[in-house]
């Protein structure tokens, strides 16, 4: 009896041990995941806006079925020369799958980038990746990547697309849309079309705001030139 309550103090003392490394380690690399976290939203955002000197937070506005949206307005040289939304759709096949879109002044789509996804490798990250193909040539010549956002044949159907028009049409064909699903891939394909167009038809609703021409005198606060 004795042999069975020391293992179990020794088992208690032990989770009480791990639960303290756990969460001292929590705290002290905190602000070392914010800042990777932050990097990787400002990288996703530089890749659907064109080069800007001022990155401006626009808040939060909510979709018409009580999701949050989060707006940027990017200028250069304090003129408005994009705008970058997110939200996330929850009809992924592996649950959220988070977007980040970028529109031109003219009201039209710039690019589309996945921030966060748990779909199946192979079939559902087709839809949502971008990854630059790279050939053993280039590898053995270290030829530099291609600039810009690697090819994605289907996020790249949404971009030219216009507000003008209405964002219904941006759905696959399998449901009366214009767009082309990944073979195999229907359910992440429909999250995808969701969450833009969740984003389009908020922008839509609240453009003369979001595209107003910033005031006199814009001061520059962070760029991607």
């Amino acid at each position: 009896m004795k042999i069975i309550l020391r293992l179990s103090l020794a088992l208690v003392l032990c989770s009480v041990l791990a639960a303290a490394i756990l969460a001292s380690v929590a705290r002290l690399t905190q602000d070392a995941r914010a800042q990777a976290a932050k990097a990787v939203k400002m990288t996703a955002i530089g890749g659907v806006l064109p080069p800007y000197d001022d990155l401006q937070e626009a808040g939060n506005l909510e979709t018409a079925d009580g999701r949050q949206a989060t707006f940027y307005r990017a200028l250069q040289a304090g003129r408005l020369v994009g705008i970058a939304a997110e939200t996330a759709s929850a009809k992924g096949y592996g649950g959220q799958v988070t977007l980040l879109v970028g529109f031109n002044p003219d009201r039209t789509v710039r690019a589309v980038v996945t921030v966060a996804h748990n779909e199946t490798p192979g079939l559902g990250s087709a839809v949502l990746e971008r990854t630059a193909s790279r050939t053993l040539a280039d590898v053995l010549r270290r030829t530099p990547p291609p600039a810009g956002l690697p090819a994605n044949r289907y996020l790249d159907q949404f971009t030219g697309q216009t507000l003008a028009t209405t964002p219904d049409a941006w759905r696959v064909r399998q449901d009366d849309g214009t767009l082309d699903a990944v073979s195999g891939a229907t359910v992440s394909s429909r999250a995808a079309a969701d969450a833009v167009q969740a984003l389009a038809r908020i922008l839509a609703q609240h453009q003369d705001t979001l595209f107003a021409p910033p005031p006199a005198g814009t001061a520059a606060a962070q760029g991607r030139d």
